[in-house]
């Protein structure tokens, strides 16, 4: 009679020692699947910043040229008037005043 109870007790024993691996590793597994999510998150996150700073950067450099063209254009534009007034004839407003000076001295002028 003692035999089938040691047998028993033995393999309640083992059946224990089974059940607590088996716990083990269901807790060792759930921690590695947490330990994966943090990681994946993680990155998703660090990839989302890096999209968003790439953007910033592309959006003001995209900033940063129209002001460059911008001012490129204020200073052709400014060149282009002083230039029309230092050279003769070259700017269509000066040579409208030279035909104006011209049309002048060619009619007489009346005198009262």
């Amino acid at each position: 009679m003692l035999r089938p109870v040691l047998r028993t007790l033995q393999e309640q024993q083992q059946r224990a020692i089974k059940q607590q691996r088996a716990i083990k590793q269901q807790r060792a597994i759930k921690q590695q699947r947490a330990i994966k999510q943090q990681r994946a998150i993680k990155q998703q996150r660090a990839i989302k910043q890096q999209r968003a700073i790439k953007q910033q950067r592309a959006i003001k450099q995209q900033r940063a040229i129209k002001q460059q063209r911008a001012i490129k254009q204020q200073r052709a534009i400014k060149q282009h008037r002083t230039q029309g007034l230092k050279r003769v004839g070259t700017a269509p407003l000066h040579q409208q005043q030279q035909q104006e000076e011209e049309e002048k001295r060619r009619r007489p002028r009346r005198e009262p």
